[in-house]
């Protein structure tokens, strides 16, 4: 493979890779490969090489670095790339993809919220963010990884449930079933604990907004 703006480490002909016997080697073809190796080169001369697809190489370099490290190679490349956007659309696409993919599926679970964040803030205009947006959704979590969350995230809304039930029976003694029922059928979390910091400060169910 010949990388544009770093130098190949080596020239070799075709039949030097060619086993066996002399005479079996003087008929292999006499083309030329050009070697080049990625171990090689360091993040920042891939950075600042002037081709995107060496940029976007920099993050496959950078993949076992610890994360603020990982982050800042990252968000370089993803800064190169920007660019792209408005005259290769195609390639940034594609090579947009690559980073994207790359480091959803090689960093720890925790960091990809925040690589993608990262690369929504470099797009220059609504349509590539909204791009962004839907290739970090199509290369999100496993199945596995979602029914995890999702389980998390149910448990989290029932015990919100009883704890709201159980703060207004405190405070106002049996529920009217319909309350009982709405606060069954409520499924935003958000929605649950900002009723649930109500509870103090209450007066009667009157005033409490679900």
């Amino acid at each position: 493979m010949e990388a544009v703006g770093i130098q190949p480490i080596e020239d070799r002909s075709l039949a030097e890779l060619v086993g066996g016997p002399e005479e079996l080697r003087q008929l292999a073809p006499q083309w030329p490969i050009r070697f080049w190796d990625l171990a090689e080169r360091t993040t920042e001369e891939l950075l600042a090489a002037p081709s995107p697809w060496l940029n976007a190489l920099a993050v496959v370099r950078a993949t076992r670095e610890e994360s603020s490290r990982f982050r800042s190679v990252f968000a370089a490349a993803v800064e190169r790339l920007a660019g792209l956007a408005t005259h290769e659309r195609m390639r940034w696409r594609d090579l947009m993809w690559m980073l994207i993919s790359w480091a959803l599926r090689r960093r720890p679970r925790d960091e990809r919220p925040g690589l993608v964040e990262l690369t929504m803030q470099y797009q220059l205009d609504p349509n590539s963010q909204k791009e962004v947006e839907a290739m970090s959704v199509t290369l999100g979590p496993t199945l596995e990884e979602w029914a995890e969350q999702r389980g998390i995230e149910r448990g989290e809304v029932a015990a919100s449930r009883r704890l709201l039930c159980r703060w207004l029976e405190d405070r106002f003694g049996d529920l009217p079933e319909d309350l009982r029922h709405r606060i069954g059928e409520m499924t935003d979390l958000a929605r649950l604990e900002q009723a649930i910091r109500q509870c103090p400060t209450l007066g009667s169910l009157d005033e409490l907004h679900l």
